[in-house]
C-alpha cells in the first residue's frame, strides 16, 4: 500500500508448519523441505540450503500474485508431468530451468559428482534456447521493473541470489 514515500506499510512472514533452522540437521543435510513446486533448485536436487531457498520462494510468490492464485510457474506441464508423480521434483527443476535456467557452470563447486552428471544431462537434454524464458515475457504482461526484479532473484544457483537484506535495498521498492 502506498503511504507516503513507501510502496508498503506492513509486511508479514508466514510459517507452514516446516520451517527450520539454517545450521539444523534438514538444511545442512539438504533434506528436502516444502511443496515441491515452490522449494528451490538446491532444495529439489538436496543440496544444502539456507535462507536463500526462502528469496526463491518469495519470488514465486511474486510472480504469483502477479499473476492470480491459480498460476505458478513451476507446476510441471502436459500428461507425461502429470502421470509420473513419482519424479514430480525433477519435472519442477525442469520448469525452473524453463523459466530461470540454465545452472551456471560454477554449480559444480557445491555438487557432487550424481548432482553434477544429473546436471549435465539436464543441460544436454533440456534444450538450452528454451532456458530462461522469463526474461522474453512481454512488458503487457508485466511491467520492464517487474520482470528485472524477478530475475534478479530466481537465479538457479543459490550464491547468485539477492540476501533479504539486499532486496529490501533493491530500487524496485522505489516509486518510479
Amino acid at each position: 500500500m502506498q503511504e507516503g514515500e513507501n510502496r508498503f506499510s506492513e509486511v508479514k512472514l508466514g510459517d507452514m508448519g516446516n520451517c527450520s533452522h539454517v545450521t539444523s540437521a534438514g538444511p545442512t543435510s539438504g533434506t528436502p523441505c516444502g511443496a515441491p513446486t515452490w522449494v528451490s533448485p538446491e532444495t529439489i536436487l538436496q543440496l544444502p540450503w539456507n535462507t536463500a531457498a526462502d528469496i526463491w520462494a518469495f519470488g514465486l510468490l511474486f510472480v504469483h500474485m502477479h499473476y492470480g492464485s491459480h498460476f505458478n510457474l513451476c507446476v510441471p506441464q502436459g500428461p507425461k508431468a502429470e502421470e509420473d508423480k513419482e519424479n514430480l521434483p525433477l519435472h519442477v527443476l525442469l520448469r525452473q530451468l524453463y523459466w530461470f535456467g540454465p545452472f551456471p557452470n560454477k554449480t559444480v563447486e557445491i555438487a557432487d559428482e550424481e548432482i553434477t552428471n544429473t546436471l549435465a544431462s539436464l543441460k544436454r537434454n533440456n534444450m538450452p534456447a528454451q532456458q530462461g524464458m522469463f526474461k522474453v515475457i512481454s512488458e503487457l504482461e508485466l511491467s520492464r521493473k517487474d520482470n528485472e526484479f524477478v530475475r534478479r532473484i530466481m537465479k538457479m544457483d543459490w550464491r547468485d541470489r539477492p540476501s533479504a537484506k539486499d532486496l529490501l535495498e533493491d530500487e524496485w521498492w522505489r516509486d518510479e
